[in-house]
C-alpha cells in the first residue's frame, strides 16, 4: 500500500536490460534483478489468491516497440515472477484503454492476447465490468476534491494483489504519463469523461487514494518522448523501475526523465494531498545509480505555429489547454481538413485577454469563435457559443469540434456525452 507519509522511508530498484530492449531474455532478467532488489512484495503476492497486472495500453494501434504502451516482454516477466511467487494464484491482465477505443483490439496488437494464452492468463477488459462507487475523502488536513466517489471497476477492488505496469513517458497536461495516471484504466469511460470535466490532476490523485497498487513496475526499456503520450519519439532507455510506492516510483521515473518535482504537477498534488512519498530523501534508491539511469527526455511542450485562418486569444492558459489546441490543429492540418474550416477563434485561460485587441479586434467574416475548457464555460454559456468542456479537454474532443466544423463525422460522440450534467454522475446521487 502506498504511504500517506512522506517521513517514511521506501525502496525504489533500476534495473538496467544487459542488451538490447528488445531482447526478451535481457528483459526477463533485468525484471528480475529489479525485484529482487524490492522488499517485503513477495511475501504479500504469495498469499494472493486473485493478481492483476495493469499496463498502460492507451491507444489500440500502437505496438509496444514505440515506447506508447507497456512492453509485451516486461508484462511477460512480472506474470512469471509472480506465478512463482503464488503458484496458486489466477493471473490476470487487467485495462480499460482511452474513451471510444477498443481494449481487446489492444490486446492483439500489443501480442497480450498470444501471452495470455501461452501463459494461462486471464485477459479482462475494463470496459466490460461491472463499477462501484466508492467514497473519497482528503487525508486529514488537506483539500477537498472535486469528487466525493470514485467509479472503480469490480474486478480491481476485488483483486488481492494489484501491480501498475506503467511506462515513461511525457504528457502535454501533467508533463509524465506514469504510475499515477496509468490508475485511470481502472475506471470506465464515462468516469474518464468525469475527470477531465471536474479537474483531470485532482480527481487522478482521488482516484489514487482509492486504488492501491501493491506492486509498481515502470516499463523504461523503451520509453516515449516529445509529443506523448503516443504521438512522440521511442527512447530506448533499457532500464525497469520498481518499488511498492507509486507515487515514489514516479518521482524516480520523472528524475531519470530530466524532470524535477516542481516540475511534475501530479506530484505536486500528490505532496499537498500527503499521498505517498513525495521526498526525494525518503527515497532508497538501490541498483543502477540514478546519475548512471538518467536520459532527459524532449518534453510534450511545442511552439505554436499558428496555420493561416486560426487565430488563439491565450489568457494564462495551462500547458493542458495550450497544448491541446496545438495537438488538435495539428491533427486537422495531418488530416488535410484546415482547408475546409471556417475562420477560428480559440480562447483558452483563466485569466484575462493578453490585451483588449486581442480580444476585440475586427473577426473574418464568418469565424467560428471556440471557447476550451472549464476557464472559459461561463463566457462561452452566456453567448450560448462553441465550448469545448473539460480540465483541460482531451486532444480528441478538441480534434472532433473540427472534425464537425469540416463536415467530417465526430469519431467520440457528441461533445454534450462530455459535459458532466449530461452523464450519470455518482456524486449527484449521494
Amino acid at each position: 500500500m502506498q504511504s500517506e507519509s512522506t517521513a517514511e522511508m521506501t525502496t525504489v530498484a533500476i534495473a538496467r536490460v544487459a542488451g538490447h530492449w528488445a531482447d526478451r531474455e535481457a528483459v526477463l532478467a533485468a525484471v528480475e534483478n529489479a525485484l529482487r532488489l524490492v522488499p517485503d512484495w513477495a511475501g504479500r503476492a504469495a498469499a494472493a489468491r486473485r493478481i492483476l497486472l495493469k499496463p498502460n495500453l492507451t491507444t489500440d494501434s500502437m505496438s509496444w516497440e514505440t515506447g506508447a504502451v507497456t512492453s509485451t516482454l516486461v508484462v511477460e516477466a512480472v506474470a512469471r515472477a509472480l506465478r512463482e511467487a503464488s503458484p496458486r494464484a489466477r493471473i490476470g491482465i487487467a485495462e480499460a484503454t482511452a474513451v471510444a477505443l477498443d481494449t481487446k483490439k489492444a490486446f492483439v496488437t500489443t501480442g497480450l492476447d498470444r501471452l495470455a494464452r501461452d501463459l494461462d492468463l486471464d485477459l479482462i477488459d475494463l470496459n466490460d465490468d461491472e463499477h462501484v462507487a466508492v467514497p473519497v475523502e482528503p487525508a486529514p488536513g488537506c483539500p477537498e476534491f472535486p469528487i466525493r466517489q470514485v467509479r472503480v471497476c469490480r474486478s480491481v477492488l476485488e483483486c488481492d494483489f494489484l501491480v501498475n505496469l506503467p511506462v515513461l513517458k511525457t504528457h502535454p497536461a501533467t508533463a509524465v504519463s506514469i504510475c499515477l495516471k496509468n490508475l485511470k484504466g481502472t475506471i470506465p469511460a464515462a468516469e474518464k469523461r468525469r475527470f477531465h470535466f471536474k479537474g483531470l490532476l485532482d480527481c487522478v490523485i482521488a482516484l489514487n487514494r482509492v486504488v492501491r497498487p501493491a506492486l509498481v513496475i515502470a516499463d523504461g526499456t523503451v520509453g516515449h518522448e516529445g509529443d506523448g503520450p503516443i504521438g512522440g519519439t521511442p527512447v530506448g532507455l533499457g532500464l525497469v523501475v520498481a518499488g511498492t510506492d507509486s507515487t515514489a516510483v514516479e518521482l524516480i521515473s520523472g528524475r531519470i526523465m530530466g524532470l524535477t518535482l516542481d516540475e511534475m504537477p501530479l506530484l505536486t498534488k500528490a505532496r499537498q494531498h500527503r499521498l505517498g512519498v513525495c521526498d526525494e530523501r525518503a527515497i532508497r534508491i538501490v541498483g543502477l545509480p540514478l546519475a548512471e539511469a538518467t536520459r532527459p527526455f524532449r518534453r510534450a511542450v511545442f511552439p505554436f505555429v499558428r496555420p493561416p485562418g486560426v487565430a488563439v486569444v491565450d489568457a494564462n492558459a495551462c500547458t493542458g489547454c495550450r497544448e491541446g489546441v496545438r495537438m488538435a490543429i495539428a491533427r486537422a492540418q495531418a488530416a488535410g481538413l484546415l482547408s475546409r474550416l471556417p475562420p477560428l477563434r480559440f480562447l483558452i485561460g483563466g485569466g484575462d485577454y493578453p490585451n483588449e485587441e486581442a480580444a476585440d479586434e475586427p473577426r473574418a467574416a464568418g469565424e467560428v469563435a471556440i471557447y476550451v475548457g472549464r476557464c472559459r464555460q461561463a463566457e462561452a454559456k452566456a453567448g450560448e457559443a462553441l465550448w469545448v468542456p473539460g480540465c483541460p479537454p482531451q486532444v480528441f474532443l478538441i480534434a472532433d469540434e473540427l472534425r464537425a466544423l469540416a463536415g467530417e463525422p465526430r469519431l467520440y460522440g457528441e461533445r454534450k456525452s462530455f459535459e458532466i450534467g449530461e452523464v450519470d454522475d455518482p456524486d449527484a446521487q449521494a
